[in-house]
């Protein structure tokens, strides 16, 4: 008898324009840089799709699926015929990148296996001083780093330039861009006031 193959969900939500396919227009002779290789963007939906024949041709029995910021779409893909597992690339949910942990905990509540990391460290990622913190504590070497709960900092802050300046309760890289790298006091105060006034808690 054969073996019966696993069945594989590659989850997304994709709404709204594809980002990627507007980059694909920019003209590389444009750009204030010249790239070192040319450069293939691919679009979002070329990448899950990719990603869903890459399983295919493992030999999975693989799906994707977009839920499209849809609470009913993703709870029917739990409740009926659920997969063995799920590939797990929801980022955010109703464009609120902290509801990330709680779709991988509905992944948990349905006791279905997925990849990626558990609620708790999604959380967690989120909180970046207490990340520092932790890895600090575990003997994981980090730069030095200072949280401010308002825009204020004294000349006298103990850091050396260059230093990066980020929201420290966002998702993965979001408010980090070239201007983020300052190398002296006044863009350091620059910056720190544009990063408070763009992402106020």
């Amino acid at each position: 008898m054969a073996r019966k193959k696993t069945r594989v969900a590659v989850l997304y939500n994709r709404v709204g324009e594809d980002e990627y396919e507007r980059i694909r227009t920019i003209d590389p002779s444009s750009l204030d840089f010249k790239p070192r290789y040319n450069i293939h963007v691919a679009t979002e939906t070329e990448e899950y799709e990719a990603i869903v024949r890459g399983l295919q041709a493992e030999g999975f029995d693989a799906r994707g699926v977009n839920i499209e910021e849809s609470l009913s779409k993703l709870l029917h893909v739990l409740q009926k015929n659920p997969p063995d597992v799920i590939f797990n690339l929801i980022e955010f949910f109703n464009d609120n990148p902290r509801l990330e942990a709680q779709v991988a905990g509905l992944y948990d509540l349905y006791q279905i296996p997925y990849t990626g990391a558990p609620p708790f460290a999604l959380s967690f990622c989120q909180r970046k001083g207490l990340t520092k913190q932790f890895l600090l504590a575990n003997g994981v070497p980090t730069p030095r780093f200072k949280v401010l709960d308002k825009p204020n900092l004294p000349r006298r802050h103990g850091l050396r330039y260059p230093l990066i300046v980020k929201p420290g309760r966002e998702d993965g890289s979001t408010g980090v861009e070239k201007g983020s790298v300052v190398h002296d006091l006044n863009q350091l105060l620059q910056r720190i006031d544009r990063a408070f006034e763009a992402f106020a808690p």
